[in-house]
């Protein structure tokens, strides 16, 4: 495993705990029977306004972190076939050289 790797894996995982967080502190789009019946305090023009700017900014930043999830996984799934191909490659290179040694 190569250092780049073990990066780009350490931001992955970071990455899918600021989507959690991120997306766990959004306000749900459906208030259901309460967001008929229920006035809150941020019903007023100044409340909604913050509100909405503040679910405005976690919803940017969980579309940010999304797209770089997937860039970075396909980045390790691409490194770790190379990996895998490379490995492969030298265990059939030692595996025929055992089989000519042996013949001899």
């Amino acid at each position: 495993m190569t250092v780049i790797q073990l990066i780009l894996e350490i931001l992955i995982i970071i990455l899918a705990l600021i989507i959690i967080v991120a997306v766990a502190l959004q306000k749900s789009k459906s208030e259901g029977i309460t967001g008929v019946t229920a006035n809150s305090e941020s019903d007023n023009y100044f409340g909604k306004g913050k509100e909405l700017g503040n679910d405005a900014k976690l919803a940017k930043i969980t579309k940010i972190c999304v797209v770089l999830f997937v860039i970075i996984s396909v980045i390790l799934t691409i490194l770790f076939a190379m990996d895998s191909a490379a490995k492969a490659d030298s265990e059939t290179t030692t595996s025929a050289i055992n089989a000519i040694v042996n013949t001899l």
